[in-house]
């Protein structure tokens, strides 16, 4: 499982003494916008635990990963280490040794892990789709009621991500109108902002139904589709 998601993250093949020092920093910036957050944490005899937090850079395959450290801890080479780091809607877990530190740039690299037991974050199964939806956008300071045509990434019976050319504020009240493929009807919900964050040219938007997915009709049938969805593609 690790292998198959961390395959796309090799820094380099042919590992040597300095293999990240010449890495150009415009390179590394751009893995770690894409990277996955780990938390690192150092477990003392007396029960306390140091945690420090950290994103992945790159791995070395079935070798080494590359953490890039966001914040300082007090680890050492050779440390026994729990790691927690998230892939999308799953959890990872995991134990390690640290093999080597960094200290320009802080850099941790951790031994490759045998075992990974991971565990589903998501209450509600949710499906990669692409299809229009407007987002009428009142509050937070915004004169009236304004409409964005949007594309929706993705769709659970709890929330959707949101892809616009705006930005849609974090305290904007919003009423998300889309019609699921083969169906006519319009489907209406409000929700609240979770976040929204710029990818390239456009912003991606993550949204909470404010509906009870357990009692209203319309999240019953998103659930439905879903399910059927995922059955499919699965």
């Amino acid at each position: 499982m690790v292998e198959r998601q961390l395959e796309n993250w090799e820094v380099s093949d042919a590992w040597g003494e300095e293999p990240i020092v010449s890495l150009n920093p415009v390179l590394l910036a751009r893995h770690l916008r894409r990277s996955f957050a780990v938390s690192i944490q150092l477990p003392f005899k007396n029960g306390d635990v140091e945690r420090c937090r950290g994103v992945l850079a790159g791995n070395v395959k079935n070798e080494l990963l590359l953490v890039e450290m966001l914040s300082t801890a007090d680890l050492l080479v050779g440390d026994l280490v729990q790691v927690r780091m998230a892939w999308g809607p799953q959890l990872g877990t995991f134990e390690t040794r640290i093999a080597k530190l960094m200290k320009e740039p802080r850099l941790c690299f951790l031994e490759f892990p045998e075992n990974v037991h991971l565990v589903n974050l998501r209450r509600t199964p949710r499906l990669t789709v692409f299809f229009p939806a407007e987002a009428e956008l009142t509050g937070a300071g915004i004169s009236g009621t304004r409409v964005l045509k949007v594309r929706m990434m993705d769709l659970s019976a709890g929330g959707c991500s949101l892809r616009s050319r705006a930005e849609i504020p974090e305290d904007a009240q919003v009423r998300v109108a889309f019609m699921l493929p083969g169906d006519l009807t319009v489907n209406t919900l409000k929700a609240k902002v979770i976040d929204c964050e710029l990818m390239g040219r456009t912003f991606q938007t993550r949204i909470k139904f404010l509906q009870d997915p357990g009692t209203a009709p319309t999240l019953k049938e998103i659930a439905k589709w879903v399910d059927e969805g995922l059955s499919y593609a699965g």
